[in-house]
């Protein structure tokens, strides 16, 4: 005992034979960390390997040779290290191919014990025998490393229905009570505060959303229902707080897929959205139930940049269709004038009346629009322009620089984009029964005689 380490840890090597086995069977133990066997090893060493062989008796198998071959490999400081760090059978059975290189093999029926042998000429030393397994022992060091995160984190098959969640809720029952204790410290109640907001704010953006392209089928009511019960039972079953639980850009995507699709053929929306999630529950089920989750630890950046690419690539598909949307819905040229013409009605000055500072302005009546010559729309527009752009209501301003080149004597001079403004965000609009500002047009360009009125 005193020439042994006080750091040696034992390999218990047990092989036999019994009747039954068909086939041998060999079992590589190694503990994760050494346990004092009683009786089991001559000296009292902590056992830290255990090689087990069992098989059927044999003629032509001798299990004792097997495990004094075993024993001598043991016996190698390199095959040692290999022992120690080997994460799958492969890697050990390269380590006893290693030995197998390097070993020298005397024959039994030549060999005479009284002859000496031979020192080898060309031994290979411990250091040019370390140099491949030191490039192996930082991978397999890596390998060790993400296998021992992959089953910290339950990213490991169980091999048994429904194991993963089993062993979910096992290794996080220590810490449910914790949880909602910790949850209410000074310390955490800011934290919480925040992540409520955080998550709500894109629970009622994509809500808001939802509701314009399902037609009011699932609004923001719908979305907060779902997050607040999805967040509750994901947090209770050992789900990780980082995970998106709101409806995401994916999602919206698929959502209007679907409507779009029902409102095609004339399926109700809400019944096939839930025949679309009863499936869902059902494969999700399963794949729970197989440990399907194992799987996660292969998805890759790669993976991860596909989707996002092609949630990308709908997003601009949709934009450009929205352009085109609007193409058809305000069929106008870019700029009003090549192969239109224009007639301006002769209309009264006292429809344009402004309030400056509280007070009613009116263009004086010497000046009328249907009377303006070239000339004169430079010395009009002085006349007007600070009355325009003197209001103080900034959405009146705005509009009153748009409406400038009708003002100035002419139609030809607005554009589409100021049409549109104009309808969208000033809510001017485009009507044939108001009369106020009033332009005719002939020609292939339209199909419809825009007319606009606001009032101030």
């Amino acid at each position: 005992m005193k020439k042994i380490s006080c750091t040696a840890e034992a390999c218990n090597i047990m092989v036999g034979g019994v009747d039954y086995l068909d086939k041998p069977l060999a079992a590589f133990i190694r503990l994760k960390s050494s346990v004092l066997l009683d009786n089991l090893t001559e000296v009292p060493v902590p056992t830290r390997f255990l090689f087990l062989l069992l098989g059927p008796p044999s003629r032509s198998i001798d299990f004792c040779e097997i495990g004094r071959a075993l024993a001598a490999c043991m016996s190698d400081e390199i095959f040692q290290d290999v022992a120690y760090r080997s994460a799958n059978c492969e890697q050990l059975l390269a380590g006893l191919d290693e030995i197998l290189k390097e070993a020298t093999v005397l024959p039994p029926g030549k060999w005479n014990p009284n002859t000496r042998v031979q020192p080898c000429v060309d031994i290979t030393s411990r250091n040019t025998r370390r140099r491949p397994i030191d490039k192996e022992k930082e991978e397999l060091q890596k390998e060790e490393e993400a296998r021992k995160i992959r089953e910290e984190t339950g990213l490991v098959r169980s091999g048994v229905l429904f194991g993963g969640l089993f062993n979910d809720i096992k290794r996080r029952a220590p810490w449910f009570w914790s949880d909602l204790k910790d949850g209410f410290h000074l310390q955490c109640i800011a934290s919480w505060i925040f992540l409520y907001f955080a998550c709500l704010s894109p629970i009622i953006t994509f809500g808001a959303l939802l509701s314009q392209v399902t037609g009011a089928n699932m609004a923001a009511m719908e979305s907060l229902v779902a997050g607040f019960v999805c967040g509750l039972l994901y947090g209770f079953f050992s789900g990780q707080p980082l995970t998106i639980l709101a409806s995401t850009g994916p999602v919206l995507v698929f959502e209007t897929i679907v409507y779009d699709y029902c409102d095609t053929i004339g399926w109700d929306y809400m019944s096939f959205r839930f025949c679309i999630g009863t499936w869902i529950a059902v494969i999700l089920m399963i794949l729970v139930a197989v440990d399907a989750s194992a799987f996660v630890c292969y998805i890759t950046r790669f993976t991860e940049d596909n989707f996002t690419i092609l949630v990308a690539v709908i997003f601009i598909y949709e934009a450009i269709g929205n352009v085109f949307g609007i193409e058809k819905k305000f069929p106008m040229g870019s700029v009003l004038y090549g192969n239109t013409s224009y007639e301006s009605l002769p209309f009264s000055n006292e429809s344009i009346e402004m309030q400056v500072s509280g007070e009613i302005t009116t263009v004086p009546n010497n000046i009328t629009y249907a009377n303006l010559e070239e000339d004169e729309v430079p010395t009009y527009i002085l006349t007007v322009l600070p009355i325009l752009f003197l209001h103080p209501n900034t959405q009146t301003r705005l509009c009153n620089m748009l409406l400038l080149p009708i003002w100035a004597g002419s139609w030809r001079l607005i554009s589409r984009v100021s049409c549109l403004i104009l309808y969208e965000i000033l809510d001017v609009q485009f009507s044939p029964t108001k009369s106020e500002y009033v332009g005719r047009q002939s020609g292939s360009c339209s199909k419809f005689t825009p007319t606009m009125s606001h009032e101030y």
